[in-house]
């Protein structure tokens, strides 16, 4: 009796056993069956067809300069404005032979060498754009660099005050200090990079190109060798701003309307009313000159301005470097403090960035002034 209990109690056992081997089974081919699935969708999720890795783009100043005229839609509807201009021109001339007018066939001239005009604005604009676009991934690239040195820079500075903090003569708060000058370096670090990303979006959409890929400017972060004369940059202004020419233009559409109205039949009323238009037409050519002039003045005095601020930030650097020589060494030597010595690197950090702002900031000063009066850069001043 006692045999065949224990014969029933081992039954349990392997009856257990089988359950324990049938379900491991069951949940090896559950998990296996999970698996692929989770493999699957991994797969589903991974994007189709990856593209291809961009090659950069070594660009110089025309190239962006041809890029933008050859593919912004702005500059090609400023073209279609035009084109609209000469056939409304055209239609007004084969109208004029069986209806006469002299005045209605002197506007239409008018407005086609007004949308003439507004494409050279149009391209000026244009191309201002680019250059500064170009100027700003110059900028941009400048600055990851010296943000790289700074923060090379501040991770020297730890060193050395962990040394000294190892030694005994620097104390907690200084390695805190330092650590955090090297967090705060790279975090400009970063922001220095995101910058140049934007940078280089900026100018790829300006010129219609993919927004993928590097830009590689051809030219450094060096000031354009352009001298500027005054009085030949108002000339040139003076005598070829669109606003002028089309001040000059609606004169003598208004002289040519009191002229044809000096008779006996235009009314009275009407005639008041042309010289009233004539008189406006006069003052608005003397409001646009004035305007021009002073505005290339504005432009000339702060391309001025931008070169002295650059001859002044290069000094500083100087300065500055050789201020945070003097520190490390006398911090090396127990001479100063380490605080001393962290407030040296950042001075100098932001010496490098004004100075490089300075010859940004000069750069498009001549790019503006030149713009405005009409002359490209890389042209002599006043030069045909």
């Amino acid at each position: 009796m006692s045999g065949l209990l224990r014969s029933r109690s081992r039954v349990p056992g392997r009856v257990l056993g089988f359950v324990i081997v049938f379900a491991l089974m069951c949940t090896d081919g559950v998990m296996a069956q999970g698996v692929q699935e989770s493999q699957e969708q991994r797969r589903s999720r991974e994007p189709q067809g990856q593209k291809e890795p961009v090659e950069p783009i070594a660009v110089g100043l025309s190239d962006v300069e041809r890029l933008a005229l050859q593919n912004n839609e702005g500059y090609r509807l400023s073209l279609l404005a035009y084109e609209n201009a000469c056939l409304e021109l055209d239609r007004v001339s084969a109208e004029n032979i069986s209806q006469p007018s002299v005045i209605r066939l002197k506007k239409a001239e008018s407005d086609r060498n007004s949308a003439s005009r507004q494409v050279e604005v149009a391209k000026r604009d244009l191309i201002l754009e680019a250059d500064s676009a170009y100027y700003a991934v110059i900028s941009s690239g400048e600055k990851v660099k010296i943000q790289e040195e700074s923060l090379r820079q501040a991770e020297e500075s730890l060193r050395i005050v962990k040394l000294k903090f190892d030694a005994g003569f620097a104390s907690k708060l200084d390695v805190e200090n330092a650590e955090l000058e090297v967090t705060q370096a790279a975090s400009d670090l970063r922001t220095a990079r995101n910058d140049r990303e934007i940078a280089i979006l900026q100018i790829r959409r300006i010129c219609g190109l993919p927004l993928r890929g590097d830009i590689l400017p051809k030219d450094s972060a060096e000031p354009v060798t352009l001298d500027v004369d005054l009085e030949k940059a108002l000339t040139a202004a003076l005598k070829g701003r669109p606003e002028i020419l089309d001040a000059n233009e609606a004169l003598a559409i208004a002289e040519l309307q009191v002229k044809h109205s000096d008779n006996d039949y235009t009314p009275a009323l009407l005639k008041k009313i042309y010289k009233n238009q004539l008189e406006q037409a006069k003052l608005k050519v003397v409001d646009a000159s004035r305007a021009v002039e002073a505005q290339v003045r504005n432009l000339y005095i702060s391309q001025e301005d931008a070169r002295a601020r650059m001859e002044t930030s290069a000094k500083a650097i100087k300065s500055a470097e050789e201020n945070l020589r003097v520190a490390r060494l006398r911090y090396q030597h127990g001479l100063d403090v380490a605080q001393t010595l962290l407030a040296a690197r950042v001075n100098l950090t932001r010496a490098r960035l004004a100075a490089l702002q300075a010859v940004m900031d000069y750069n498009l000063a001549v790019t503006r002034l030149y713009n405005y009066v009409g002359w490209q850069v890389g042209q002599d001043a006043g030069a045909d």
